[in-house]
């Protein structure tokens, strides 16, 4: 055991690690443009909208719209298998059984459990979209304003003025 642990720590010291090898990254430098991360990642909204219904309009900030996407297909996807299996007979407890055709309720069953999967893909669809909305709220609200003065690039010692906004 000893002998396989020393091998393995050997090997690991003598090979280099993916983050301490900067051959293949480009060195950025100070004047060069960041590239700034989205405030919500649509990808990980889609995701979290295919795993649970609305939760990726509940991570974008739209929590109503998430909030009421669960219910509505939570809802429908319980109720829908409830209905499809019952008959004239479920509910009759106080009054005489009157069996009434099957063909409804399996009809109204199928669509309650279809349109809970339309409402979930659908949503699932719009999450990267809400992901995308609350990014340009966030740059919205981000909008920063600040003085400029610099010297002139074209006219030698005069100087510009003015105001940056940033976007």
């Amino acid at each position: 055991m000893r002998l396989i642990i020393t091998l393995s720590l050997a090997t690991l010291s003598a090979t280099t690690l993916p983050a301490q090898d900067t051959t293949n990254r480009p060195v950025a430098d100070s004047a060069s443009a960041s590239i700034v991360a989205p405030y919500r990642d649509p990808h990980r909204a889609r995701m979290l909208g295919v795993i649970i219904p609305g939760a990726g309009q509940f991570y974008a900030g739209e929590y109503f719209k998430g909030y009421m996407t669960f219910v509505a297909t939570g809802s429908s996807l319980a109720m829908g298998p409830l209905i499809f299996s019952m008959d004239g007979c479920t509910l009759a407890f106080l009054t005489e059984c009157n069996p009434n055709p099957k063909w409804s309720y399996k009809a109204v069953g199928a669509f309650l459990v279809g349109a809970g999967l339309w409402k979930w893909f659908s949503t699932a669809r719009d999450a990267p979209h809400a992901a995308e909305r609350a990014n340009a709220r966030h740059r919205a609200e981000a909008a920063t304003f600040a003085p400029l003065i610099e010297p002139s690039s074209t006219v030698p010692g005069q100087w510009n003025t003015g105001i940056t906004v940033r976007w």
